[in-house]
């Protein structure tokens, strides 16, 4: 599933799939964006940029080494920090994480850049061994921080995570089938 970006003040539609099975759920995400990989992989990656549309990122981005995403005020400790270890690392290809957010479990993150010509470069992240609770969440989040990514590429004002949200949240009624 590959959806068209959506701009401002347009009617989004989903971006990402749910899977539910016994306790093990998943999310993927697609989205396209007009840009090559290797700048996608810096706006995923390099910090600097990274702080003008999602939050800091901090650590070292190296297989076993950790880095933490405070998405909300750069303070360790808060509430809104995904700590991750870096299992694989391939620029600007493939980042693989074990994601750990306060209260859950750890979960698993892929994301793959894969150029698609003069249509740019797809983005796909799946999102791993979630609760079965979790799920929706994550896809409205992860919605939201494509929808994101898009107003940083695009040079326009970056939405904010309040002012999405809820109406990306929407678009996930239920978990999908349960995973084969």
């Amino acid at each position: 599933m590959s959806a068209t970006p959506t701009g401002p003040g347009q009617t989004p539609e989903p971006l990402a799939v749910l899977r539910q099975g016994e306790g093990d759920a998943e999310v993927e995400l697609r989205r396209s964006y007009p840009t090559t990989a290797d700048d996608l992989w810096d706006a995923l990656t390099a910090p600097g940029r990274v702080r003008r549309w999602l939050g800091a990122l901090h650590g070292d981005l190296q297989p076993g080494g950790t880095v933490q995403l405070r998405m909300g005020d750069d303070v360790p400790g808060a509430d809104d920090v995904a700590t991750c270890t870096v299992l694989a690392c391939e620029p600007p290809e493939h980042l693989r994480l074990d994601w750990r957010f306060p209260g859950e479990e750890v979960s698993r993150v892929d994301v793959a850049l894969v150029p698609r010509g003069a249509q740019g470069t797809e983005l796909v992240l799946r999102h791993a061994r979630l609760a079965d609770g979790a799920a929706r969440g994550y896809a409205g989040g992860w919605h939201v921080v494509a929808d994101q990514l898009d107003d940083h590429l695009a040079g326009r004002q970056v939405r904010s995570w309040d002012d999405l949200f809820d109406a990306r949240l929407a678009l996930y009624p239920a978990a999908g089938p349960r995973a084969s």
